[in-house]
């Protein structure tokens, strides 16, 4: 275990709230000492992102005389949402002399974390996913009679497995994290949000958009302004950002140069000052925010909209 992990395991342990809602483990350590500059996208391009338009007899008009310019109203609504249910990964690491002996022991480490949890868990809550097997390398002495040589020869086998485990309530997390311990488990890669039903979310943010949009309409008519467009294209884009994407690290505040309370006291300074904190990502820029009051890592899901009316050109 490297003193990174080591760190982990004692961060875990003494803060394990903390530990568990940056939803990530050692999955966020490891990539943010690789340099990567986002952990896990957001809902972006293919699948994830929508960019529909919908023209009313746009291709009509190919007469550019006609037309005299272009006007925009635009909203931006946010929702803050706190996920469903959580999978948390835990990954295992076992060595043995024999092939059997080693995966006999991991799978009986995972059986009895399995039993410690109990009832409240069903066999669907689990998936055991196997990642590896290799053998162990040693070195042997082979004699000759004017020499020796060093040769490589296999001692054992290590094995690694990986157990998802789904939970819908934050209580547990601490409860499977202190079984996993107990079970010589202390690798916990990630923590996974999931929220079920991503359509009716987006479906309420498309409403409201709708309805900010039409109040935009209103008030411009209101001012005496006149929409009568060649025609008009809508645009829609959602996005969706996970917590682990909005954790920043900073320094914590360290005075070395307080005097001592006594005459006696040596100054002991702390091994790190780095910390993590969840920043949630600003609803400065939004025209509505639902649930603004949720603290707390949570989903932030998004839509932006935007009407394009092509207007006229009116003659003298």
């Amino acid at each position: 275990m490297n003193r990174m992990k080591l760190f982990l395991l004692i961060m875990i342990f003494s803060c394990p709230v903390i530990g568990f809602s940056q939803a990530a483990g050692n999955f966020f350590y490891n990539q943010k000492a690789s340099g990567s500059a986002r952990l896990e996208s957001d809902y972006t391009g293919g699948i994830y992102q929508t960019e529909a338009y919908y023209n009313n007899n746009a291709g009509y008009y190919t007469d550019k005389s006609a037309i005299d310019s272009v006007m925009e109203l635009s909203v931006s609504v946010m929702m803050n949402q706190r996920p469903d249910a959580w999978v948390m990964i835990l990954g295992l690491t076992q060595v043995g002399e024999s092939m059997e002996d080693t995966h006999e022991k991991i799978n009986d480490r995972i059986s009895k974390l399995q039993t410690n949890l109990g009832s409240d868990f069903s066999s669907d809550d689990y998936y055991i996913d196997f990642i590896s097997q290799s053998p162990i390398f040693g070195m042997e002495v082979e004699k000759k009679l004017f020499s020796k040589n060093y040769v490589e020869v296999p001692i054992g086998f290590e094995v690694k497995k990986n157990v998802h485990i789904l939970f819908k309530s934050l209580e547990i997390a601490d409860e499977i994290i202190m079984k996993a311990a107990g079970n010589e488990i202390y690798d916990i890669i990630k923590v996974q949000p999931i929220v079920e039903d991503k359509t009716a979310i987006y479906d309420r943010l498309r409403e409201e958009c709708i309805d900010l949009l039409n109040k935009k309409k209103g008030n411009l008519e209101a001012l005496g302004m006149v929409l009568s467009p060649l025609f008009n294209a809508l645009d829609e884009k959602i996005y969706c950002t996970y917590p682990i994407n909005q954790y920043k690290d900073y320094l914590s505040y360290l005075d070395h140069t307080r005097q001592r309370l006594r005459g006696d006291e040596r100054l002991v300074s702390s091994a790190s000052g780095v910390n993590l904190f969840y920043d949630k990502r600003s609803d400065a820029t939004f025209d509505k925010v639902i649930n603004p009051l949720l603290h707390g890592p949570v989903l932030q899901f998004t839509m932006d909209m935007r009407l394009s009316y092509t207007m006229k050109r009116i003659e003298d």
